[in-house]
């Protein structure tokens, strides 16, 4: 069998080599784009923030169709959004998140409202939820009562740690600090407008029908 083989080729010198070639080239090809494939899974970013949430509701942040331009600025949408969506069958909240770049102590983070919590989740592990302005929640440890420097949108003014929470999964990219919702929208100081906001539904929903034009508005 191995010398009618041999024969064969001998006699097909060019068609062999042409088989060959083609065989080399789809497996460079398949290597390829299963390279491809893998850069793009590993490069996608985690969801962590929001993996609480079913949906995510935010402004455009590109401009133009064909070549298209990051703003420069982060878009926002109107916190009257917030109720529309609360309003849409199978949703059980809807909540605004806010996110002000902070450093707390010698740590810097990202300040957000305590009921963004919940996209998350984060969860009390100690102490409670802020309830003035100058209380906050770390989500990460550190000491219950201790009086730290608080330096975000305004002079640095020193807060009492009055909880920690814990996310559900880990949160790699921003280390989370929690105010009041007030004092948080207070610090972002762009009244009517929110990030983004989540939408969380019950249980048994499985899928969620927006109205088309909610997110324009």
């Amino acid at each position: 069998m191995l010398r009618i083989a041999i024969l064969t080729a001998r006699g097909r010198v060019g068609t062999f080599a042409g088989a060959l070639l083609a065989f080399v080239a789809s497996g460079v090809l398949a290597m390829a784009g299963g390279m491809l494939l893998e850069a793009a899974l590993r490069t996608h970013p985690r969801v962590e923030r929001y993996a609480a949430a079913t949906a995510v509701v935010t402004g455009q942040q590109i401009v133009g169709s064909e070549d298209a331009v990051d703003l420069g600025e982060r878009a926002r949408v109107s916190t009257s959004l917030v109720t529309r969506l609360a309003s849409v069958p199978g949703v059980r909240a809807a909540v605004a998140d806010l996110s002000v770049p902070a450093r707390l102590g010698n740590r810097p983070g990202e300040l957000h409202g305590w009921s963004s919590s919940a996209l998350t989740p984060f969860a009390l592990i100690a102490g409670r939820a802020p309830a003035r302005p100058g209380e906050v929640v770390t989500g990460y440890g550190s000491r219950l009562g201790a009086r730290l420097p608080l330096a975000s949108t305004e002079i640095a003014r020193t807060v009492t740690v009055v909880g920690n929470a814990r996310p559900r999964h880990p949160v790699r990219n921003h280390a989370a600090i929690f105010l009041t919702d007030a004092e948080a929208a207070r610090l972002a100081d762009h009244p009517g407008r929110v990030d983004a906001i989540g939408v969380l539904t019950g249980p048994a929903s499985t899928s969620i029908a927006f109205a088309p034009r909610l997110a324009a508005h």
